[in-house]
């Protein structure tokens, strides 16, 4: 009987210690999982942090799509008030062209008249000195007649 108490003395020393080994085992379990708790603690943190800058990006994104639209639409303002310039531009340049036709018409008529007003002016600047020279010479001829009476 000894022997039997002795062996449950044992078994249970045996069980004394599995228990003492499991408390250990627990301690460390609870001690690692408080490290890991921790760490996903810090974990979170920074996901957190980085749901932040990407909300912040994505603001900012929404900035820089708002600012690139209203500049393709200048652009595209730019790009078509200078087709229209460029078809005034071409329509001045058609209009220049028949400008210049009519001032070199004009030209040549003007240099035309201006050949036919010069001769005009040379007969009649030689009839003006024919009629001088009849007047002088009916003056000498009424002054002989007036001495001759």
């Amino acid at each position: 009987m000894e022997k039997i108490l002795q062996q449950i003395l044992d078994g249970q020393k045996q069980l004394f210690e599995g228990q003492k080994q499991l408390f250990q085992g627990q301690e460390q379990i609870i001690s690692r999982l408080d490290r890991l708790e921790t760490r996903m603690d810090r974990l979170e943190t920074k996901v957190n942090s980085l749901e932040a800058k990407v909300n912040s990006l994505e603001t900012r994104m929404d900035i820089v799509e708002g600012k690139l639209d209203e500049n393709i639409a200048v652009t595209k303002a730019l790009r078509h008030n200078n087709e229209e310039i460029n078809a005034q531009l071409h329509s001045l340049g058609h209009s220049l062209a028949e400008l210049t036709g009519t001032v070199n018409q004009l030209d040549s008529k003007v240099d035309k008249l201006a050949n036919c007003l010069a001769e005009h002016i040379d007969r009649t600047s030689d009839n003006i000195n024919f009629l001088l020279r009849k007047t002088a010479e009916h003056g000498d001829d009424i002054h002989q007649i007036r001495r001759a009476l």
